[in-house]
């Protein structure tokens, strides 16, 4: 994706387009898998995928991540959908693949180079398989060791070029303090199961099914509920892996809306038995069809209510974005360029020419490394003072807030906050002078210029402010 940005054209709706296009496949492997389980249980496929699509119309954060956010959402929910699909083909093939299986090799391969666990994910789907058919081991075990040599490949090409075996933005983010993770992760993961509509009864609609498929293998019933299985080892696996690393911060829980897909199959599976069940104490077809509309109106209004709550969460990421692009606009008149730090740097890094400092590390090696336990906000608490005085900015500007202040200046957070206290420190202070940059009479942003920038400068629309004007608070 980050390739499109390349093209000389506003490239955010050719990206989106191409996210709807994953996110259909996705959602389609997904449907085929489910429909793939149903034939062991006497289900209708028709029926099963007509109440998954139903679930998925009441998902709309699983949606808004996977199109709308332009990240790599869409392509991972896609390739983890794809994988087990494959695996669920493999397991019910007649006959089985003798010793190449062209989608799991594929599969294994893509997994680990979209994101650091995808190998994890990958190789242990693979390794479930070779224990659950080991009469079919060939394929999973050709595409476990597909999946190891495509994380080879990208770790050793990391190492060359960053010097790193994992990504810049795992080591801004990712805690060296394993206690501290494990317990952050867990209290996103409650989070997730408390708020996220009929989360928690998905977990222990999965929980029965995954027993059930447990007992069917030991009783060597495989061909039932072996792909039941490995479906439900998909569920609790990306939960696991994702409190064990520490969650996220971002709203509407964006590392488990890759799972959903899946993750409806099971509770789906469960509805459509019981409505079997029942099905011969419904008074007519007309009862049936109001009690099918009344079930979704409801389904709708208990997904859609707590996702229409929390859209400002939601909108607030996209907002940021615009605000840096449009001071990265501003600011591409200054003459000199200033080396610029910034705590947000995913909409600016958009429009301006100058040289960026990522604070929080996630685009700064050197700042993502400078202290491997992180403490402060999560995900973002890799700054270290050390390393901004080592390689000190021209500007650190304030133009997230949207609010450029006047008159009055209340820095709310001095003491504290991502910059740990940075702006409260005499050394700052004597380094640094806070300034207004004025756009017009209406617009302004704040910050804090560098002295030795200011002194080279001969721009009247930035504004030296003296300390004694400032009112430096902290919670």
């Amino acid at each position: 994706m980050s390739l499109a940005y390349l093209l000389p054209f506003k490239v955010e709706f050719t990206i989106i387009a191409i996210n709807y296009v994953v996110t259909v496949f996705g959602v389609t492997f997904s449907l085929w898998t489910a429909a793939s389980i149903a034939r062991h249980f006497s289900i209708s496929r028709k029926g099963l995928t007509g109440l998954l699509i139903a679930i998925y119309i009441s998902m709309p954060g699983y949606f808004m991540w996977s199109v709308v956010s332009m990240m790599e959402i869409a392509i991972w929910s896609a390739a983890i959908s794809f994988l087990v699909w494959r695996i669920v083909r493999h397991l019910d093939a007649t006959p089985p693949a003798r010793w190449l299986d062209g989608g799991l090799l594929f599969g294994a391969m893509v997994l680990p180079l979209i994101r650091p666990e995808g190998v994890a994910i990958a190789v242990g789907l693979l390794a479930l398989t070779l224990i659950i058919a080991p009469g079919r081991s060939l394929p999973p075990l050709i595409a476990t060791c597909a999946a190891l040599a495509s994380l080879a490949a990208l770790v050793l090409f990391r190492l060359s070029y960053f010097g790193y075996p994992f990504p810049n933005t795992y080591y801004a983010k990712v805690s060296s303090d394993r206690v501290q993770d494990i317990v952050d992760g867990l209290k996103y993961l409650v989070r997730f199961l408390n708020q996220q509509p009929f989360a928690d009864f998905f977990v222990l609609c999965w929980a029965g099914l995954a027993v059930l498929a447990i007992a069917n293998l030991i009783r060597k019933r495989r061909t039932n509920t072996a792909g039941l299985l490995v479906v439900a080892a998909t569920v609790f696996g990306m939960l696991s892996i994702y409190a064990v690393l520490g969650g996220d911060h971002f709203a509407q829980w964006r590392f488990y809306q890759p799972l959903l897909p899946l993750f409806a199959i099971g509770p789906a599976l469960l509805v459509l038995l019981g409505f079997d069940l029942i099905r011969p104490y419904l008074a007519s077809s007309l009862a049936t069809f109001a009690a099918l509309s009344a079930s979704f109106l409801m389904l709708l209004g208990c997904s859609w209510l707590p996702f229409y709550q929390a859209r400002f969460e939601v909108q607030i990421e996209y907002i940021l974005t615009y605000r840096g692009e449009e001071f990265g606009d501003y600011l591409n008149t200054v003459t000199p360029l200033p080396r610029l730090g910034v705590v947000a740097a995913g909409g600016i890094a958009l429009s301006y020419k100058g040289w960026l400092l990522d604070l929080m590390g996630l685009n700064w090696t050197r700042m993502a490394h400078a202290n491997p336990v992180k403490v402060g906000y999560r995900n973002h608490a890799s700054f270290d003072k050390g390393v901004f005085w080592d390689e000190t900015p021209d500007l650190i500007a304030n133009f997230t807030s949207g609010i450029c202040q006047k008159t009055d200046w209340i820095e709310p957070n001095a003491a504290e906050g991502p910059l740990k206290g940075l702006i409260a420190d005499s050394d700052f202070q004597k380094s640094f002078s806070p300034v207004r940059l004025w756009a017009n009479d209406e617009t302004c942003w704040n910050g804090f210029a560098n002295r030795d920038w200011l002194a080279i400068l001969n721009d009247s629309r930035i504004e030296r402010v003296p300390w004694s004007a400032l009112v430096l608070h902290s919670y």
